[in-house]
Parts: structure tokens; C-alpha cells; sequence
């Protein structure tokens, strides 16, 4: 590792904490680390000969000397070492006097990354990874990929590390190494390199655009940054570049050492608390309070900020919000240093607001723990913030976070309007003085409001784990992810096409590895970058069926979300898709990937996935996750998959049992007691799915289980069909005649159902879903009065909705909109025209185990077989003449009319004509059980169209397309 500070040696900021505290981390993780630091000022005490001797360092004008020394205290498993040039780096400052930086910092930092190549040589390590951080390094990577001018030890070594891979980490984008185009010769790179395929930089030279384009691998100190700097508004002017290694760009949140920040533990406290015993920050508040001379009593709020001065920080919409929140009563502690500007500024508010406002201008570890400890709200409103650590010490003292909504304050703080259940603090989106007063007494407000809501989002915070161990376990796997990368290569795959229903392929033919990383990374960039604030964080269930390999392939899928920071919710056992859209509706999660996969030729194998709030993905959703999964596979890149120990380890893996929620949901919905007290025998076909262990289960448990055929999960579906129709229906049907009062059947997912009556015969099923409707408007009166349906579906549905006044929704043909209703509570039921079932309150899906037990219930009921009910409802609400409409009255259009009947057409639209009759001047035209009868007349314009059992709106689609047809109107 190579990087220009680290704690406990050296340090300006962040770069500092992260180098003083991952390289033990990766330690004790079992990897041999090795870290390289310039010499500064004040260290050589600190630090001994190597034992290597000087190493000769070629300049552009000459060649100097530097010496390798190695550190007297190490972190456990580390060695550290530095790099001594006396000319460079025995300065008072790192990088410039306070009046601006070095005028030969380039000249200084291309010394050190070169001396830093040697000193490798000389030690004899042999890293297979050389990780560089910011600027300062990022020339390392250009001259181990392409070259070093002049032939010296850094030259001799650039070649013998030419094997090792090499990541940069960049801690800021906005600190780049920009330098003027005659420092092009101080970095000692071939000439070529003065382009824009180079470093060259709008006439300039900009080491960190180096390091970028020649690294094997780019990561960020945040998941959220990382795809931030990939904008103009965040990228500070390397978003083109950073989008061109989009494949080899990871972001790694930075992590906090649990040990010196923990309230239970902490010695510059004055009373210590956990998440068990709130009572001592409640005594570090009255502490704080008469340290900082702060007026008011402990119930009312305090408001700290422990921050670097600048405008970076959000001091520039901070300053002119402060005197209208400290007249409204908010108390503020501020603790920092920086700009003079802001010193002064602050300075003045704390006099004039003595009391109200305490500023403490210093950098004082101790006091930052005490006022941790002490506040309620921890407030940082930056302008971008690659990763911030002060979010993650205040979740961990109980003090709860308001942040602008960026970088990795978005990757650490989950926002109470955005997402309640899971809160930890408060954001704002807009950088004004506005929105941070808004999202301050939004704060403050439920402060005040709820005690039990604040201690919950406390608490929340509190049990986050934000310890180094994190990082660590993720740069280790990225480490061997990049080896495995350079010295195997990879390739390309077909474009696919993902649907609403998912992407689906063969395996060992369109479903390999490959594309399922890739489109298990669309799936996990599709919901980072919602919309939705924080989405993400609410975790994605990764759930598979029984067939072949679907647990293996749904693990390298889960896999791929954990590598994107995304939690991974993971059942082990099969699951049917309603208990999927289920859990995600009940549990508020983010989404589902759920995988099935065979291995029989001609078997179709999948990846479907289920957005926010349980229901089918929109074609909106589809098209992008189609398009990014492309654009992965179109980079030929390896997509990076976190294995499921590392995950665990950090927490992005926990196990997730929803088939007790599920079962408990569904019998909610049924009346238990009808069905276990009715004697009834039921059939049962669960299709080798996934149904096992839950319609089967209910009705075993409520005594009316009969005879279960096809009930083990087959991974191959020995030859059976996973859909239930006329075919794989007839052992049901066999089985029902042998004194069962009903035959039901699941698909393979558990989404469709079929139904034979007791007579054996099937019952199609738009009439059980008309049947269904009735039964539910008188059973259930409470319930929505509104039914949606796709086109396609039974007339009688239409008449069963107009008998019962329900109001019905025209949706289009699939569920994705069907569902939408149903998860806001406006329709009574939805269904399609594949027999897909759901009702309100249940979930925003097709539901075949609901189905089945609902048309158990009222058989249970009504105790008559279906065929006589369907008798019954169509002879109470099938209508016979439906429509008498006018068409147009001119000469013109009647004669025309008059014409189309003599010579009639092959089909009217969508419906197939069957036969056409014509009789005494009357055209009958057949369609399977419609028929309509055309009668034109000179004397009376008037079409009059007639049906056996056709609804209403099915009529009247019906005549539009005669109209068009015939009249050309």
C-alpha cells in the first residue's frame, strides 16, 4: 500500500484515519501487508534503517538518493516503511504552507512513487497487489502500465512488478495533482502520454486522470460516490474517464475503529451508556451543557456539528440558517478549524448568540467524544462528502444524523420520511439554507413529538456496525478478484433481452455465469440509483425454485448484490413467488431476485426480478435492467461477486425464513373455520413446484387434504409440465372421482391455478375467477368496490361486477398494472387473462395458493358443485340483448354498411369469425360462443347486436370493431 499519511505517523484528514486503520485490518484478515510513506518532518525517530542501502532515483535532470527506513512501532501484521528525501519531504507542512500548496509538488510526489517502485525491488516483496491512494500515488499505476523514461531501480522494478495488480483508491476526487504542462518532464513518463488518452488534462497534467486510466481497478470510500463522481456535477471533470472504467469502478465504505469510538467504553466521557442503558447519555447531555455555558433544560434538543471549516462542509448554507434556528430555540455546539473566513463568521454568532450557539475552534479528539456523547443530532449539510465518518461515530452514540442527501452520508444514514421502519436519521436533498432548516425541525419535530420514535431510530443507529472489519473483508475480495482478472482475462456474451416476467435462457447456452452477474448488477445498480432515497438499504430477498442448481446460481447472484453494498436477505429454501411478493410488501423491502434453473434440453431457466412493494416489474423497469445488463456484458468485463462467508462476516448476508409469514397471511384471508368444520376431501396437484409445504400444508392442517399427487419439488420436472391444464390435469381428475368434492391445482411457481369440479371435469378459469368475484362482494361487503382486469378476460366477469355495483378497471393485458391497484388498496380483486388471482390486502401478484383456498371456502360455504353454481350466476347476471347503437344516418355510410354485409369480411378485429350466415337479408356472423346479428336498413340506421353471454363493454369493443370493419368508421 502506498499512500502520503497514515495514523498514528502523519496526518492532515480522512486519508490519514483510513491508512492508520486498513492496513491492520486487512491484516487480520490474513494478508501480508506492507505500507510505504514519505519521511515527514518529525518522523525519523520514529523509524530505523531498512537495511537496504540508498537507492538511486532517476529525475528527469539527474539522479538522487533516498533511503528506506522501517518503522519502530507497527500494527499487528503490517510493516511500514519510508521513504527518506530530506529535499522533499522534511518541510513543516505535508503539501503546501498555509498561503497554498508546494510549487513542486509534482516534482516531490513523482520522486517519492518512483522511490517507492525501488524500495519494493530492494525489500524483495512481491506483492500481487499494489494499492495506491489519491493523487499523490497515482502515478504508480501509469508507469507500471505504461512505462518509466530513462532505465534506472524504479524502471528495473516497474518490470518485475509488471504481474501485479494494481488498485487506487480515490478518497476525494477533487483533489486531482494538476499541474502545468512543464511538469510533464518531472513525471518521467514516455512522451506519448502528453494526450488525452494519457494525462493530459485541457493543456495540463493531472496525475490522478494517470491513475485512473492505468489502474486495473478504481475504488471510492463510498458505494454512493462512486457513482456520483461518474457526473459532471460530481465528477470535477474526470466523469468521462471515471464512466469509461465504469466495469473497474467499486466503491468500499470507509469504516470507524469500534473500539475508541463506543459510548460503553469510552474514557473521555463522564458517565458511559450502550444501547441496553440509555441513562448515561443523559448525563454526558447535562455534562455538555455546562461545559459549552448552553442555556435550557436536558428535554430540549442540542444540535452539534464536528467539522473541518470550509464551504465543502455546508458552512455556506449553514451560516445564514443559524440566527433563525437559534431564535427558535435549537441549542448548537460547533467544534472545528479551518477557514478564516468562517472562524470569523462563527465567532460573531457566538457572541451575539451566547447561550444559544458555543463554537470551540480547535481539533480536540476528547471534546469530539464529549459532544457526541452529549447531543441529540449530529448535523452535517455537505456540499458532496465521498465518505464521512462523523455520521458513522454519531449513529454509534445514539446521536442521530441530519445530512444532505450525498455521498456516503446517503450509504450510512437511512431517512426517516423515506423509509420509517428502518430509519436512522434525517436527510435533505436541495444544498440551501432552506432545506436544511426544513429537515432540522423535521428533527426536532419528532424529537419532541415521540419518545418511543426517537429511542427506536437511536437505537437503530446504535446497532449499525460500522467497524473497519467491513472494509477490510470487501478490498480483500476485490484484491483477489483483480488478480484473478489480470492473469485470467475475460470475455464477452450474447446481448439478452430481460422482460416483465424476468430474463430467461438456457443453461449452458444463454444462461451462463457471466450473464447471470451481469444481470444480477443491473438488478443492484437499478435500485441504488432509484429514485426512491436510500431504497437500496432496505435489502433485497434472493429467493430460487427447486429446480437444477437454483440455490447455487441464486448464490453468485446474491453475491454480486453484497459486492454493491446492497443486503442480501437470503432463503435458503425454494420459494413460491406469491410468499416472495409477500415478504417484500410486509417486510418493506427493496425488491427480489429469485433465480429457477434446469438442466433438461429445452427447459427454460431464469432470474426474475420483483421491484419495491411485491408486484411484477413494469416494462419501464425491464427495459433498464435489459440495457444495463447489456451494456455489461457489451464491456466484456468480469462482474465482482462478494462469496457469502465475507458477506455474513460483515452483515450483508443474513438468513430470511418468510414462509411463516406467508402461511400466516394467506389464512387471514380465508375463513379456517368454515373449511375445517365442512368434511370436504380435496384433490391436490402441486406440479413438482414450489407450492410443497404450503397449499398442501393449510389444508392438511385444516383437515380436508385428500389425496396429494405430484407433490415432491422434481429439478428437472421429469417430463410433467409446470403449468396446470387440460393434459396434466387428467391424474387430478381420475383422483376426484375417486370421492372428493374438488381437484386444485399450482403451477410451478405457485402463480396460476386450475380446478376440476367434483364431476371431473376442468373448470376454466375466468369462470372461477367470476365466481370468486361474486362469492368475495357476499362474503366480504367491506372490501373495495372496484375489480381490475386485463382485456382479455371473461365477459361474466363484466356482468358479475355490473350485478354487484362494482366499478371495473381496464388495465393492460398482465399484471404489473394489476398490482399497482392492489397495492393501494382500490380494487377488490385483480386478475388476468392467464387465470392469475389476487385480492386486496394480500399481495400485488398472482397468488394460485390464494385462489385454490378461496375456492375451497366457498365450497366449503355453499356446498354445491361449481358446474351448479356457474349455472346459477350465469342465469342471475348473463345478459342476453346488450346494445342497440346508431350509427351514422347519411345515405353515404348506409349504403356502404348495405355493401361490406353482402361481401363479409374474414374477421371483425381481434375476434376470429368461425362462420358467417346469411338469412331473409340478416347476417349472422358465429365467433366460438358469441354470435351477432347485423341488420342494416335503409328506413331504421340502427345496428342491433346480439350475444349469448357477452358483457356490456365486451359488446360495445365488439361493435366498434364491426363499425370499422363494415362502415370505415
Amino acid at each position: 500500500m502506498l499512500a502520503s499519511e497514515a495514523v498514528p505517523y502523519v496526518k492532515t484528514g480522512g486519508l490519514g484515519d483510513v491508512m492508520g486503520a486498513l492496513p491492520a485490518a486487512l491484516a487480520r484478515e490474513g494478508l501480508e501487508v506492507s505500507l510505504l510513506l514519505p519521511l515527514y518532518r518529525g518522523l525519523r525517530a520514529r523509524f530505523a534503517d531498512a537495511g537496504v542501502g540508498p537507492l538511486a532515483v532517476r529525475m528527469h535532470d539527474g539522479v538522487e538518493q533516498a533511503a528506506v527506513l522501517r518503522a519502530l512501532d507497527e500494527p499487528p501484521g503490517v510493516r511500514v516503511f519510508a521513504i527518506a528525501g530530506d529535499r522533499y519531504f522534511d518541510r513543516p507542512y505535508l503539501y503546501g504552507e498555509p498561503t497554498g500548496d508546494y510549487a513542486d509538488n509534482a516534482r516531490r510526489f513523482a520522486y517519492f512513487c518512483r522511490a517507492a517502485l525501488a524500495a519494493i525491488d530492494a525489500l524483495g516483496l512481491a506483492p500481487d497487489v499494489i494499492h495506491c491512494h489519491d493523487w499523490q500515488t497515482a502515478l504508480v499505476p501509469v508507469y507500471l502500465r505504461a512505462g518509466i523514461a530513462d532505465g534506472d531501480a524504479a524502471a528495473r522494478a516497474a518490470r518485475r512488478l509488471a504481474d501485479a495488480a494494481v488498485v487506487l483508491t480515490l478518497h476525494n476526487a477533487g483533489y486531482q495533482g494538476v499541474f502545468p504542462a512543464a511538469d510533464f518532464a518531472v513525471a518521467g513518463l514516455p512522451r506519448r502520454l502528453f494526450a488525452i488518452e494519457g494525462v493530459e488534462f485541457h493543456g495540463r497534467v493531472n496525475f490522478l486522470k494517470g491513475g485512473i486510466r492505468f489502474a486495473d481497478h478504481v475504488a471510492t470510500v463510498s458505494p454512493r460516490y462512486a457513482r456520483e463522481i461518474r457526473t459532471a456535477e460530481q465528477g470535477a471533470g474526470l466523469e468521462g474517464v471515471l464512466l469509461e472504467r465504469v466495469g473497474e469502478l467499486t466503491g468500499i465504505l470507509n469504516g470507524i475503529d469500534d473500539e475508541v469510538w463506543n459510548p460503553a467504553t469510552d474514557p473521555h466521557l463522564v458517565a458511559r451508556y450502550s444501547a441496553d442503558d440509555l441513562q448515561g447519555k443523559r448525563r454526558c447531555k447535562a455534562d455538555l451543557i455546562l461545559e459549552c455555558e448552553l442555556e435550557g433544560g436536558l428535554d430540549e434538543p442540542i444540535v452539534a456539528m464536528i467539522s473541518r471549516l470550509a464551504a465543502q462542509k455546508g458552512f455556506d448554507i449553514l451560516l445564514p440558517a443559524l440566527p433563525s434556528l437559534l431564535e427558535r430555540g435549537i441549542r448548537v455546539v460547533i467544534l472545528g478549524r479551518g477557514d478564516p473566513r468562517i472562524t470569523a463568521s462563527l465567532r460573531e454568532l457566538a457572541s451575539r448568540y451566547a447561550g444559544k450557539l458555543a463554537f470551540r475552534e480547535a481539533f480536540d479528539e476528547p471534546l469530539a467524544h464529549r459532544i457526541l456523547a452529549g447531543a441529540d443530532m449530529l448535523l452535517m449539510p455537505s456540499r458532496y462528502e465521498p465518505c464521512g465518518l462523523n455520521q458513522m461515530m454519531g449513529l454509534r452514540y445514539g446521536t442521530v444524523p441530519i445530512v444532505r442527501a450525498t455521498g456516503g452520508l446517503v450509504d450510512t444514514v437511512l431517512d426517516m420520511a423515506a423509509a420509517p421502519q428502518h430509519a436512522t436519521g434525517f436527510w435533505f436533498e436541495d444544498h440551501t439554507s432552506q432545506a436544511l432548516e426544513d429537515a432540522v425541525w423535521r428533527a426536532v419535530g419528532t424529537y419532541r413529538q415521540s419518545h418511543e420514535t426517537w429511542r427506536a431510530l437511536m437505537l437503530r443507529g446504535m446497532a449499525r456496525d460500522f467497524s473497519w472489519k467491513h472494509s477490510a473483508v470487501r478490498y480483500a475480495h476485490l484484491y483477489r478478484r483483480v488478480v484473478a482478472r489480470r492473469r485470467e482475462g475475460t470475455g464477452g456474451a450474447p446481448r439478452i433481452r430481460f422482460g416483465t416476467a424476468g430474463w430467461r435462457a438456457q443453461i449452458a447456452d444463454g444462461f451462463t455465469g457471466p450473464v447471470l452477474r451481469a444481470v444480477s448488477q443491473a438488478i443492484a445498480e437499478h435500485v441504488l440509483e432509484s429514485p426512491t432515497p436510500a431504497l437500496a438499504q432496505r435489502g433485497i430477498l434472493v429467493a430460487h425454485d427447486t429446480r437444477f442448481l437454483g440455490g447455487e446460481l441464486a448464490a453468485q447472484a446474491a453475491g454480486v448484490l453484497a459486492a454493491n453494498d446492497v443486503p442480501v436477505l437470503w432463503s435458503r429454501a425454494p420459494l413460491p413467488m406469491p410468499a416472495v411478493s409477500y415478504a417484500i410488501a410486509r417486510r418493506d423491502l427493496a425488491g427480489a431476485l429469485t433465480v429457477t434453473a434446469g438442466n433438461e434440453p429445452g427447459a427454460w431457466n431464469g432470474v426474475r426480478f420483483s421491484p419495491a412493494g411485491g408486484g411484477p416489474a413494469r416494462p419501464e423497469i425491464a427495459a433498464d435492467l435489459e440495457a444495463r445488463a447489456n451494456a455489461w456484458l457489451a464491456r466484456g468485463r468480469m462482474v465482482d461477486a462478494l462469496p457469502e462467508q465475507a458477506a455474513r462476516r460483515i452483515g450483508l448476508w443474513r438468513d430470511q425464513d418468510v414462509s411463516a409469514l406467508y402461511l400466516e397471511g394467506v389464512a387471514r384471508q380465508i375463513d379456517v373455520a368454515t373449511i375445517r368444520a365442512s368434511g370436504l376431501r380435496v384433490a391436490v396437484d402441486l406440479l413438482w413446484g414450489t407450492g410443497r409445504g404450503y397449499l398442501d400444508r393449510l389444508l392438511g392442517e385444516w383437515g380436508v387434504l385428500g389425496t396429494l399427487l405430484h407433490g415432491d419439488p422434481d429439478p428437472y420436472f421429469g417430463g410433467g409440465r409446470p403449468e396446470p391444464g387440460e393434459a396434466t390435469l387428467a391424474a387430478l381428475a381420475r383422483a376426484v372421482a375417486g370421492g372428493h368434492a374438488l381437484g386444485l391445482a399450482i403451477d410451478a411457481g405457485a402463480e396460476g391455478f386450475g380446478v376440476v369440479d367434483a364431476d371431473g371435469a376442468l373448470v376454466p378459469q375466468d369462470r372461477i375467477v367470476a365466481l370468486l368475484l361474486d362469492y368475495l362482494c357476499e362474503t366480504r361487503p367491506h372490501l373495495p368496490r372496484k375489480v381490475a382486469r386485463s382485456v382479455a378476460t371473461s365477459h361474466l366477469i363484466d356482468a358479475v361486477a355490473a350485478a354487484r355495483g362494482l366499478e371495473v378497471v381496464e388495465t393492460p393485458v398482465g399484471f404489473e398494472h394489476v398490482g399497482e391497484l392492489l397495492a393501494r388498496g382500490e380494487v377488490l380483486l385483480g386478475c388476468d387473462a392467464s387465470g392469475g388471482l389476487s385480492i386486496v390486502g394480500h399481495v400485488p401478484d398472482r397468488d394460485g395458493i390464494l385462489a385454490s383456498l378461496l375456492v375451497t371456502e366457498m365450497l366449503a360455504l355453499r356446498r354445491r358443485s361449481l358446474r351448479d353454481m356457474l349455472a346459477q350466476l350465469e342465469r342471475e347476471v348473463g345478459p342476453r340483448v346488450l346494445l342497440r347503437r346508431e350509427l351514422s344516418s347519411t345515405e353515404e355510410a348506409r349504403e356502404r354498411l348495405a355493401q361490406r354485409l353482402a361481401d363479409p369480411p374474414d374477421d371483425l378485429g381481434p375476434f376470429a369469425v368461425r362462420r358467417v350466415v346469411t338469412l331473409d337479408g340478416l347476417k349472422l356472423v358465429l365467433d366460438g360462443e358469441r354470435w351477432v346479428l347485423l341488420r342494416p336498413s335503409r328506413s331504421e340506421p340502427l345496428l342491433h347486436l346480439h350475444a349469448e353471454a357477452p358483457s356490456e363493454r365486451e359488446a360495445v369493443l365488439l361493435l366498434d370493431e364491426a363499425q370499422r370493419q363494415l362502415v370505415g368508421e
